[in-house]
């Protein structure tokens, strides 16, 4: 009924851009993408502002006919969303949607694709050592009833860089 009304295809949120193919893909709406294609919604090339595609989408939602239309006009099966590098694959697996998994592995997806990599115990070390930097900064004006002047702040602060750089 929208898009007999007029309603623009790639029309997108404001907050990551996510367009009636995003949103359809989501929910699993197979015959919706259909129609959205048939309206001239390009599903091959869709991202929303993290670089998610609407077959990733599709197939976190579980539903092995909306990614097979996705498929069927198209897509590239291996996309990368931008944040991590992960796969439409990796999005499925993750959700446990296990015959969504056979049909992207069916129709080429490659299991061997891997996504970024986050060193959780050097950041949570860079968290832990900024975290006692500022505490260090703050103890050293904790004595003083005025408002420290920005000479002693930058000697404050030249100080723990020597001991945390």
């Amino acid at each position: 009924m929208l898009l007999h009304a007029g309603t623009a295809v790639e029309a997108g949120t404001r907050i990551g851009r996510y367009i009636p193919l995003h949103v359809a893909s989501a929910g699993g709406h197979a015959d919706g993408l259909a129609v959205l294609a048939m309206a001239g919604a390009d599903v091959a090339v869709e991202t929303t502002t993290t670089g998610v595609t609407p077959l990733h989408l599709a197939a976190a939602s579980g539903n092995p006919a909306a990614v097979s239309t996705l498929l069927d006009h198209g897509v590239d099966v291996d996309a990368g969303e931008t944040a991590w590098g992960q796969t439409p694959l990796m999005f499925a697996a993750a959700r446990d949607r296990v015959e969504t998994v056979e049909i992207l592995l069916a129709r080429g997806a490659d299991p061997f694709v891997t996504s970024a990599l986050v060193d959780v115990v050097a950041d949570r070390r860079l968290a832990d050592a900024a975290r006692d930097r500022q505490r260090e900064l703050l103890s050293a004006f904790e004595d003083d009833d005025a408002t420290p002047t920005s000479r002693q702040v930058q000697a404050a602060v030249l100080a723990s860089r020597k001991r945390y750089l």
